[in-house]
């Protein structure tokens, strides 16, 4: 199972020591304006700036549903490049919230309004965390290894007259079950995140193992074929780092899998909630016009 590519919206270069200090200072910047707002309140929502305010940070909103469209209808794949559209959709998820909430002035004055804002803080708090999801699946692992098939080919089989694993089947048999171990398919809730958090700690405890057995069932063979201490030496590195690669990659691919797993669950509880704030959005502003 090769680690999955790196996707194409997601590649980003590290922020420099300025910028940071520049996204903080802003950071910064705008909770002191928040909570000057929320003790002041120079403006209500229903006067000519609090209204701006809102209208702008739910027409930016509302423009987050671009980018998935731009992702599936085949009419926009030329209408600039999906990280274009990824990072506007990622500016847009952060201000439209926050001028949706200088809006309020940060106090909800209706239960209409509060249905809207907490479901608008549902949709970010759920975007960040998808966020973050694919940053550790595309970003966190990607490239490290071999794929699973090669490192299986190159235990499997050997240009020599022998392979070590062919001197210790039993060991072969505990490198399988743990690949199976790690990628059981049937476990559910408790048993999942026990694999999860005991792959690393399984994989240090078979990895010992294999390093022992493996030193002792080679120096019998090359007692018994005359080999000397360096190609004794240099066969066991070779096969105990390969092995130690084999049940990396596993363990990498395992814990993707894992996260892919609350990916696709995550995925399907935004939906419910992007149609909810979408909803309680449209009810808002309606109510707000009419009375």
């Amino acid at each position: 199972m090769a680690a999955p590519a790196l996707s194409p919206e997601l590649g980003s270069r590290p922020l420099s020591l300025w910028a940071r200090l520049a996204l903080y200072a802003g950071a910064m910047a705008v909770g002191a304006l928040a909570a000057w707002v929320s003790v002041w309140q120079p403006y209500k929502p229903g006067s000519n700036l609090g209204y701006y305010l809102g209208l702008v940070g739910s027409c930016m909103m509302l423009s987050l549903l671009a980018y998935p469209l731009r992702k599936r209808w085949s009419r926009l794949y030329n209408a600039g490049t999906l990280r274009a559209w990824f990072v506007v959709h990622i500016v847009f998820g952060i201000l439209g919230p926050i001028l949706v909430l200088f809006h309020t002035a940060f106090h909800l004055r209706s239960i209409n309004a509060s249905v809207a804002f907490w479901s608008m803080v549902a949709v970010a708090v759920s975007g960040v965390i998808g966020r973050f999801l694919y940053i550790y699946i595309y970003q966190g692992q990607g490239g490290r290894y071999l794929s699973l098939d090669d490192l299986e080919g190159l235990l499997s089989s050997s240009d020599k007259s022998f392979h070590p694993l062919d001197l210790a089947p039993h060991l072969r048999d505990a490198l399988d079950s743990y690949r199976l171990q790690a990628f059981i398919k049937d476990a559910t809730g408790w048993r999942q995140i026990r694999h999860f958090v005991a792959v690393s700690w399984r994989r240090q405890r078979l990895t010992e193992r294999s390093n022992v057995e493996l030193r002792r069932i080679l120096q019998l063979h090359a007692k018994a074929n005359g080999w000397s201490n360096q190609m004794l030496e240099s066969e066991l590195k070779s096969v105990t780092g390969l092995i130690d690669e084999y049940l990396r990659a596993i363990d990498m691919t395992a814990r993707m899998a894992f996260w892919e797993r609350l990916l696709a669950g995550w995925a399907v509880a935004h939906i419910p909630v992007v149609y909810i704030l979408t909803v309680s959005a449209v009810v808002h502003v309606v109510a707000v016009h009419i009375y």
